[in-house]
């Protein structure tokens, strides 16, 4: 089991969560039939008001919207075959998830991250 984030974390409810869904596939091949992850995309308080704008971040807010899709996708790796495509197929703005693991699948310079989710089967 993960250690989840305790009261020493930097991350707050404060912070701005969203939920991307990406689908990857094959060039040339049905998106339905390929590979979908969720991803929960952090970007720290303050980071987020800049990209909004001074105002409530959210994703329909093309700056906020931007890098949580670039972070996503980050998150789930460029797939090393070119014949792979990861495309974003929703983005919605979160909370902060209760049991969030302490270690994140992907973090950039400005403290934005990225959390790869279990597969529901």
């Amino acid at each position: 089991m993960m250690p989840v984030m305790n009261e020493d974390s930097p991350r707050t409810i404060k912070d701005y969560y969203a939920l991307v869904t990406l689908q990857r596939h094959h060039i040339g091949n049905p998106p339905e039939s390929d590979e979908r992850i969720e991803v929960v995309v952090r970007i720290p308080e303050e980071v987020a008001k800049t990209l909004a704008g001074g105002r409530k971040p959210s994703v329909v807010i093309f700056e906020v919207g931007s890098r949580v899709r670039n972070v996503a996708t980050e998150t789930a790796g460029v797939p090393n075959d070119s014949s792979l495509v990861i495309a974003v197929v929703s983005t919605v703005d979160a909370v902060m998830p209760p049991s969030l693991p302490t270690e994140s699948n992907f973090k950039d310079q400005n403290g934005a991250e990225g959390w790869i989710l279990p597969k529901l089967d």
